[in-house]
């Protein structure tokens, strides 16, 4: 048989400022992580998303959240970077 793709699907979650990012993580064998995606979960219901990828560009949706105060949100957007940050520099798997 001759494989077209190899995946490896990974999952994780962190909790920061009352909310429970949800990570997921698609990383092509043999390739680095070229991208981490968050769900943002408050009551196991999603109200944003985080999106980083590891050219540096970010998509930030806290469309449902009422996260107003500016430190809540300077925590969770934080949070989803260093975890991103921690993913990037993992090695490759094979």
């Amino acid at each position: 048989m001759e494989l077209t793709n190899d995946t490896r699907n990974r999952s994780g979650y962190a909790e920061v400022s009352g909310v429970k990012l949800n990570y997921i993580i698609v990383q092509e064998t043999g390739k680095p992580v070229e991208s981490v995606r968050a769900d943002v979960l408050k009551n196991d219901l999603r109200i944003g998303t985080v999106k980083i990828e590891k050219d540096g560009r970010m998509y930030i949706s806290l469309d449902k959240a009422g996260i107003t105060e500016p430190l809540d949100q300077i925590a969770i957007i934080s949070q989803a970077i260093n975890d991103s940050a921690q993913v990037f520099n993992e090695s490759v798997t094979d």
